[in-house]
């Protein structure tokens, strides 16, 4: 993606856009298909605009003219509409041996994370890294098959800090464990396609209520984008499901986060461990591959006690 691409001028331009605009900007995103078939009195009537404002939209990102800016939208929704579903035609077609499946999508996910792909992500990485390293509180939300990154991330974080929470978007409850957000808290939300609309409300919420707010997503038109302070992208270039190039994300995120708060991260670190030691919450090796004795000596004295 580069700067001549509408989506990651508008990503880049979103913060001073005015509201018109920025509807504009939301429909470009969020329907992109429909948009790049329509003229610029569409567009207005569809939003409720003036004809000039969508005119004066396409100046806004520095494009010569609403033809120009039409132009790249139909050149990016088509760019959209055809690469991953070519990828995935050509992938069924190909009817591969289980026994190649393996080395298959272990290329896929090493093509995936190339560096140089990942390099246009490495600034709203900072940013990001900075605010969660500063934050009084840290809120990662996500849901469906999203949900894992965000519990995974909200896990390895609370091992360095008290204040991580971990919210499903789906959950009932989300708005009141979210319910006095301040410029203060950090929330970090992870959606991909197909964007499940209660993250998205959520990623709303937040923003609105001052926090700040990222999302690892897969695109800078997913509907995470108006919402988000900070997009960190990783699509998912592989013909299946992935949540590798996000989980690849999210560990940066954590190593960042733990290095900033090196000594707080340690102490934290060792009190848990000693307590989760004390209480037994882990196995020893006695070198049988069986429990340890002390576990085992719990247990026995457990039945003794119930006999009596």
């Amino acid at each position: 993606m580069t700067e001549n691409d509408i989506f990651e001028r508008i990503r880049l331009k979103l913060h001073n856009l005015s509201n018109s605009n920025k509807r504009i900007a939301q429909f470009f995103m969020t329907s992109c298909e429909r948009a790049a078939k329509m003229n610029s009195r569409d567009i207005a009537a569809e939003l409720g605009l003036s004809a000039a404002t969508v005119v004066r939209f396409a100046a806004a990102l520095d494009y010569e003219g609403f033809g120009d800016m039409l132009r790249s939208l139909r050149d990016s929704a088509f760019r959209i509409a055809h690469g991953p579903m070519k990828k995935l035609r050509e992938s069924i077609l190909q009817h591969e041996p289980v026994e190649e499946v393996l080395h298959k999508v272990v290329r896929y996910e090493i093509s995936a994370l190339e560096s140089d792909r990942l390099e246009p992500v490495n600034e709203p990485f900072v940013r990001t890294a900075k605010a969660l390293a500063g934050a009084d509180r840290v809120f990662l939300a996500a849901a469906r098959s999203s949900f894992c990154v965000a519990h995974y991330g909200a896990y390895m974080l609370g091992s360095a800090s008290k204040n991580v929470f971990c919210i499903s978007s789906s959950a009932e409850d989300r708005y009141d464990r979210m319910e006095d957000l301040s410029d203060r808290d950090v929330a970090l939300f992870v959606s991909y396609h197909r964007y499940y609309r209660d993250t998205v409300d959520l990623a709303r919420y937040a923003y609105r209520s001052g926090a700040f707010t990222a999302g690892i997503t897969d695109s800078a038109f997913s509907p995470l984008v108006p919402f988000c302070k900070e997009i960190l992208l990783a699509p998912n270039r592989c013909p299946f499901e992935s949540n590798v190039p996000a989980m690849v994300l999210m560990d940066a995120l954590i190593l960042a986060f733990t290095q900033a708060r090196a000594e707080q991260a340690n102490e934290i670190l060792e009190r848990r461990i000693k307590i989760l030691m004390e209480n037994g919450a882990y196995t020893k090796d006695d070198g049988d591959g069986k429990e340890g004795n002390g576990r085992k000596k719990k247990i026995k004295e457990k039945k003794e006690n119930s006999r009596t």
